[in-house]
């Protein structure tokens, strides 16, 4: 049978979570009769928990719902970026999509979502532990794709302030992955590939390639865990690097001394306060995404009885 789809799970000292993602997983090949079409591939980066011994046992319990399964075990701990490429080097689909192993699938249909576009946006559900974030909502970034008429410019002027694209919500095409070019980009750095990606996507990118924006949400995105929240000295020095080799300007920052740091600023508040108010478009938006989240709880919930039952 053909693979059709290629997950690619990327961890690092993730025993407490691992399942949740892998568990999530199973749930959308069963839920969408992707039974024997799909790959799993988990790159661990060397953990130095429980992280590979927790996934393969998940995985002897749970094998017959992929058509193959792949474990890259890293000897030696060689950062996110060339973590990511050990599973898109072996993925033997033409679409994949790259998640974190803390982070969780929610339940609607990502399989058809790169048929829609090569480059497809989507808001997530933010969860701590096992419970909801209560800072769920549609925040500006989203508010100005979903009722922008060039969706490329106004990306490509935000990634100049800031990283304004939550990475566990972008749906890519397999291309840009496999992409040269791209992934020489990427492979200056260790930790952060999404920012360095985005910007050479939407500024250096040759191709024609087309952007959908959705409120509806399919990933669960766990607050304060990832890459990005680290507080150790190399992912920061980092970010650092990265943000001056991008000349990222920042809207927070200085706002009132850049008359176009302001203007940002002051877009931004303009759909957070009042066009949401008044445009029938956000408003249904927001309403979508907004609904969603309500089930989420009872998603995470049944996913977590799911994992209890397992390991009994």
């Amino acid at each position: 049978m053909t693979i059709d789809f290629s997950f690619i799970v990327v961890t690092y000292n993730q025993e407490k979570y691992i399942a949740y993602c892998l568990e999530s997983i199973k749930n959308l090949v069963i839920k969408f009769n992707r039974i024997g079409k799909t790959q799993l591939v988990i790159c661990n980066d060397n953990s130095k928990d429980n992280t590979i011994e927790i996934a393969e046992n998940w995985i002897e319990k749970n094998k017959e719902y992929f058509a193959k399964i792949n474990i890259i075990n890293q000897k030696e701990n060689v950062g996110t970026i060339r973590n990511i490429y050990s599973g898109v080097d072996i993925s033997g689909a033409n679409k994949v999509k790259v998640i974190a192993g803390d982070d969780m699938f929610y339940g609607n249909d990502i399989f058809s979502l790169n048929d829609k576009a090569d480059f497809v946006i989507t808001p997530t559900i933010k969860f701590r532990d096992t419970m909801l974030s209560n800072t769920n909502d549609l925040d500006a970034f989203y508010l100005r794709m979903l009722n922008s008429n060039d969706k490329y410019k106004e990306i490509q002027s935000l990634l100049s302030y800031d990283q304004v694209l939550l990475t566990p919500g972008v749906f890519v095409a397999k291309k840009f992955w496999t992409n040269k070019n791209i992934r020489n980009e990427l492979l200056k750095y260790k930790y952060i590939e999404d920012y360095p990606m985005w910007h050479y996507i939407f500024n250096k990118y040759k191709e024609v390639f087309s952007i959908v924006v959705e409120a509806k949400p399919y990933v669960m995105y766990r607050q304060d865990i990832g890459v990005s929240n680290r507080k150790n000295s190399p992912v920061i020095d980092e970010k650092k690097t990265i943000e001056r080799n991008l000349r990222v300007k920042h809207i927070s920052k200085n706002k009132y001394l850049n008359i176009s740091n302001y203007e940002q600023a002051l877009k931004n508040k303009y759909y957070e306060i009042f066009k949401i108010k008044f445009d029938k478009e956000l408003i249904m938006a927001k309403t979508q995404f907004l609904d969603e989240c309500s089930r989420a709880q009872s998603h995470l919930d049944i996913i977590s009885k799911n994992i209890n039952y397992l390991w009994k």
